[in-house]
């Protein structure tokens, strides 16, 4: 593979990690933890952009309405599990999910948030998970 075609992947694959980190960090990923996320897609993955909904570009949170449900092998559910993988491993995700000092309130809280937004997003990923992402190629 010639080096042109192996640049424009990696870019690619940048541009990927910075939706599916930036939506689990809430903003944008640093330089480093993008770095980390294309050479994980590289090394323990195919290495093949994912075709993602345009959309998402835009608005990296809206990557959850797109996730397949009850896809057991999806490559955006690895995707993803890579990306929570990156994020955790930097300061702000570290303090996202392992926050010091929750009290028992604050975090039933946050799981109360959390299973009402995928009750929410259920519809929609049930329609755009597999209209969208979950065609095979």
């Amino acid at each position: 593979m010639s080096t042109g075609p192996q640049i424009a992947r990696r870019r690619a694959l940048i541009a990927e990690g910075r939706v599916l980190v930036g939506s689990i960090l809430g903003g944008p990923p640093g330089s480093g933890a993008l770095r980390r996320y294309a050479a994980g897609a590289e090394r323990f993955q195919d290495g093949v952009p994912l075709r993602l909904p345009r959309v998402v570009f835009h608005c990296p949170a809206l990557i959850r309405a797109f996730e397949p449900v009850g896809a057991k092998d999806s490559r955006l559910g690895h995707r993803l599990a890579l990306a929570l993988r990156v994020a955790e491993a930097t300061p702000r995700g570290a303090a996202l999910t392992h926050p010091a000092g929750a009290g028992l309130v604050p975090t039933l809280f946050r799981l109360a948030v959390i299973v009402l937004a995928e009750a929410v997003l259920l519809p929609l990923r049930l329609v755009l998970g597999r209209l969208v992402l979950g065609r095979r190629r």
